[in-house]
């Protein structure tokens, strides 16, 4: 059945209820969701198989992600995707207001990772606009997690032989959605609306890594139709190019899963298709299986990658083009899917095969959201430790994404290349290298040494309680001298642990301060780090105490603005916390949480 027959079936099956339009414009492909304006309830969302009659979708697979330039650039005059998308959108705009069932503001559009990289995507948008009336809401990565987690939420039942299948109040959801280009790691905690955490692997979707399937030698790109490494070959270098990116994800690394139930649903062309398959059960058993599979047959047809590329540009046929690529997409999506399902030792997951751009019907048509600016449950668009990651991250992102094009180019062209363009490229390389180096190595989790009296031990387990956060959060990482090793030398341990510290919270109290090894050893050097630039220094007062005029160096002296007279080096010179240096203990607050909150609060302005 051709496009517009299958449209005017999905008319009449939807018996002249109100339509709406739902865009999702990705890194590599665009999607059509038609609904009813009104959003059936969940019996009718659950009537197995046979709930086609609701919904109307269509796709094509421009590649948008594949044209950008050097800088994210999109050549809005030559891009071919671009036209696509526009041509995509014209088609189903005309049919949709010549139906009479759709007006022109219930057409909606949502935009993710493929914008949010561009440098002139204010343009892209406008020459959109311009061609289509069709407005595009960016989104960012925090609501596209939102939206994904809320379509699963919705229809985590669908399918489902357990129909008593309940979430829980202590469940948590994780969300892998492979993109075009980036991968998305989510957990929530559905039955309390907390959004746990989100992590996005940038170059982990499906257009780079089916350029790096075709490309990629021994850690350089080269033209695909040159590369005579085995299908098998290829395979290891891309597996290999995947458990990197994952080894050295922090944020993926601090998700912390281990006491809690996890239901783990995966979104991505790799993984399925249609929601016909929505809640098919795959196990790590299973997807080894499955690209162990698919790896044996093209190895068998094909040999060489070069022979698989030939042949797939060769292919005049729609369908036989997409059966080799379905096949060559399961070979390198799949392990990305087992490969964390293994790091939070997980054994299955589930097809959510309601996408994106369900869970913007839902916000929009269910909830009442305005997309172009999602209204937050979870608050997460108040929380200054993700906004102002988010922000850092986007830029790493940006900065690895152009030195992935200059190496293309250089790849690719090397032998056209003019000297003097070569050795600009590799200038432009090195710097944005250098760049990137830096703001990771700024974005690492700060160490944070807790300096205190073991007297003192519920000060210090009640700040790593409250510390739990920023934690989560991947902003640090907490260290104190219950973590020694056993059999280890404590004093050792204790003094190289502070030679990596970022960041020294001193727990105060009379104590603390009567301390010969924290005054002699910990004091001192942290604050020789301090000087010379490589630590911070946090006083948190605990009890009261006379703290301020301790001395913290033996060495240096200097006149005391209120006392008049030369003294060494005192702790009251750095800034203490809660507060106006008011003690934890004092009833000055309602309660110890109080001053924990005032603490976090000044902490969190201070290390983001």
């Amino acid at each position: 059945m051709d496009v517009i027959s299958r449209f005017n079936s999905f008319l009449d099956k939807t018996d002249g209820q109100e339509l709406v339009a739902i865009y999702d414009i990705g890194t590599k492909a665009i999607r059509i969701l038609i609904a009813p304006k009104e959003v059936p309830n969940d019996s009718a969302w659950n009537i197995r198989k046979k709930n086609d009659f609701l919904f109307f979708n269509d796709s094509c697979v421009p590649r948008l992600g594949a044209e950008l330039v050097f800088n994210n650039w999109v050549n809005i005059q030559h891009s071919k995707a671009l036209e696509e998308i526009i041509s995509f959108i014209q088609f189903y705009n005309e049919l949709l207001i010549e139906s009479g069932r759709v007006d022109k503001y219930n057409i909606n559009a949502v935009g993710t990772a493929v914008f949010r990289w561009m440098s002139n995507k204010e343009d892209v948008l406008k020459y959109i606009y311009n061609r289509t009336d069709v407005n595009v809401s960016i989104i960012s990565k925090k609501d596209e997690a939102l939206l994904s987690c809320l379509s699963v939420l919705h229809t985590y039942k669908i399918n489902s032989k357990d129909q008593q299948y309940e979430l829980k109040v202590e469940d948590a959801v994780l969300l892998i959605d492979q993109g075009g280009g980036s991968t998305e790691i989510s957990y929530f905690f559905p039955k309390i609306a907390s959004l746990g955490g989100i992590e996005s692997i940038n170059q982990l979707g499906t257009v780079v890594l089916q350029e790096n399937f075709f490309s990629l030698d021994n850690g350089r790109l080269i033209n695909p139709s040159d590369n005579r490494n085995s299908i098998k070959k290829q395979f290891e270098l891309v597996s290999q190019y995947i458990q990197n990116k994952l080894d050295h994800c922090s944020g993926l690394n601090e998700m912390d899963l281990d006491n809690v139930n996890v239901y783990a649903f995966a979104m991505g062309s790799a993984v399925g298709s249609s929601t016909k398959e929505h809640n098919k059960q795959w196990t790590i058993d299973s997807i080894q299986t499955k690209y162990l599979n698919t790896l044996k047959e093209l190895d068998r047809d094909y040999k060489q990658v070069r022979y698989l590329y030939q042949n797939i540009n060769k292919q005049y046929n729609d369908r036989a083009k997409k059966r080799i690529e379905k096949k060559i997409t399961a070979l390198y999506g799949l392990p990305v899917y087992e490969f964390i399902l293994e790091k939070f030792n997980i054994q299955s997951i589930q097809f959510a095969g309601y996408g994106l751009r369900y869970g913007a019907y839902l916000a929009k048509y269910l909830y009442a959201y305005d997309l172009n600016k999602l209204p937050d449950k979870i608050k997460m668009e108040e929380n200054p430790i993700y906004r102002k990651k988010e922000e850092k991250l986007e830029e790493i992102e940006i900065l690895r994404a152009q030195i992935l094009n200059i190496k293309q180019k250089v790849a690719k062209s090397n032998s056209k290349l003019k000297e003097s363009e070569k050795n600009e490229l590799l200038s432009s390389l090195k710097s944005l290298i250098e760049q990137k180096d830096k703001k990771e190595e700024e974005n690492k989790p700060k160490r944070i040494f807790i300096s205190y009296s073991h007297k003192n031990e519920q000060f210090k387990d009640e700040l790593i309680r409250q510390l739990t956060p920023l934690k989560q959060q991947g902003i640090i990482s907490v260290w104190h001298d219950r973590d020694i090793e056993g059999g280890g030398e404590w004093d050792k341990q204790i003094k190289d642990e502070i030679e990596r510290t970022d960041v020294f919270l001193l727990l105060i109290t009379s104590d603390f301060l009567a301390s010969d090894y924290i005054n002699s050893v910990e004091i001192k050097r942290a604050y020789e780090k301090y000087k010379k630039g490589q630590s911070k220094i946090f006083p948190i007062i605990c009890d009261f105490c006379q703290w301020a005029i301790q001395p913290i160096t033996h060495s240096e002296t200097e006149v005391h603005p209120k006392h008049k007279r030369e003294m060494k080096i005192w702790l009251g010179k750095f800034q203490a916390y809660p507060q106006d240096a008011v003690p934890i203990v004092s009833n000055k607050w309602q309660n110890r949480n109080e001053a924990y909150a005032n603490i976090l609060d000044s902490l969190i302005e201070e290390l983001i």
